[in-house]
Formats: structure tokens, sequence, C-alpha cells
């Protein structure tokens, strides 16, 4: 049974591993809070490697799968008011974060970056900021039970809409 598991999930940590921070800075363009678009973008890695056995073949559009994930993950944190942790906790072992001032910036530096993305991904970057509910119904949102954030000094930062 381990041995079907390693299988399923052959090539998922390299490909967590490479995109992470990625998904990060692109999640923290859309919702302008560290803490919210970390925990959106573990618990988007988390759903792809539950259903890792469906993934695209080539690697961009894996990235396209990850990207809409996100999108659909958006979406129902907005409605509920909070990240969902379903994926992470469905295994019981997951493990609390509390991201540090340090690791925020960290993320805030990865957004500022240029993003070297192939066309394809880009468009459905944009798609995923052009669809993002308002910059109020973003700040409302909360981060799941199993991510904490230390207080950020207050920063004049907003979204650019990826």
């Amino acid at each position: 049974m381990s041995e079907n598991l390693d299988d399923a999930h052959a090539g998922w940590d390299e490909f967590a591993r490479q995109h992470v921070a990625l998904v990060v800075a692109v999640l923290l363009r859309v919702v302008g809070n560290p803490g919210i678009a970390f925990d959106l973008a573990v618990e988007t890695l988390a759903t792809l490697r539950r259903r890792w056995s469906e993934r695209p073949a080539e690697d961009e559009q894996r990235l396209i799968w990850a990207f809409e994930s996100s999108h659909a993950l958006l979406a129902v944190a907005v409605a509920r008011g909070v990240v969902p942790c379903v994926e992470r906790t469905r295994d019981q072992r997951s493990e609390h974060r509390t991201l540090s001032i340090a690791e925020q910036q960290q993320i805030v530096s990865l957004s500022e970056q240029r993003l070297d993305l192939p066309s394809r991904v880009h468009d459905v970057v944009d798609a995923l900021a052009r669809d993002a509910p308002p910059p109020r119904q973003l700040s409302t949102l909360r981060c799941s039970p199993l991510v904490n954030v230390e207080p950020l000094p207050d920063l004049a930062w907003e979204p650019d809409g990826a």
C-alpha cells in the first residue's frame, strides 16, 4: 500500500519545492496579505498532492492546474470567510505554522519580483487576479486554524492584480 501511495505521489515533492514560492507570490499579488497567500498556497499544494494521479503531463500545464485550483480555493475561502484546511487535515498529521515578520517580509519581497511565466500560465494568473473579489472582501479573510501570523508593522501595500 505504501508503495502505491509513493507511486501516486511521485514527482509531487519536486513540483511543490520548485513552485511553492511562485504560487505564494502570485496569491499575494491577488489577496494582499502574506499570511492568507501562504495559507492558500499550502492548501492548494495539499489539494494537488491528493489529486496528483490526475496531474497533467507537462510542467506548464501543472502550473495552470495549480493556479486554477488556487482560484477555486480562493472562492471557497471568500464564501466562508476563512481559508479552508480540509486537505491539510485529511490525514490528521497537519502542522500548525506561525509566520514570523521576517517570513512575511520575504513573501512580500518574492511577490515584488518579476515573474517569468509562460504565456498560457500568465493568462491563467491574469484571470485569477481579474476575477478576485474586491479588496474590502479580501481584507476580511482569516487564515485557517493551521496558520498564525505575527502582526506586521503597518504597510502601505495593496494587491496589484498580479
